[in-house]
């Protein structure tokens, strides 16, 4: 249980603090041309269905509280 309130409050703290840290990053000028670098943003994607498959674990761990003891 200290787990999962531990998981939502920093969940908190990142959306309250995304948009200070939006409005600290400098602008980038406009594109011209095309990018050399290319790809899709399979990369992000990975990431974050990553970051989903860890955190849902992480959750269902933290409520699987089947197997305590029970006293009579």
């Amino acid at each position: 249980m200290k787990i999962k309130n531990a998981f939502l409050s920093l969940g908190a703290v990142a959306l309250a603090a995304s948009p200070v840290v939006a409005q600290t990053l400098p602008t980038s000028a406009p594109i011209e041309g095309e990018s050399e670098v290319g790809g899709s943003g399979a990369g992000i994607a990975i990431g974050f269905g990553l970051a989903l498959l860890v955190a849902t674990f992480f959750i269902s761990e933290s409520m699987d509280n089947d197997d305590d003891p029970v006293s009579p």
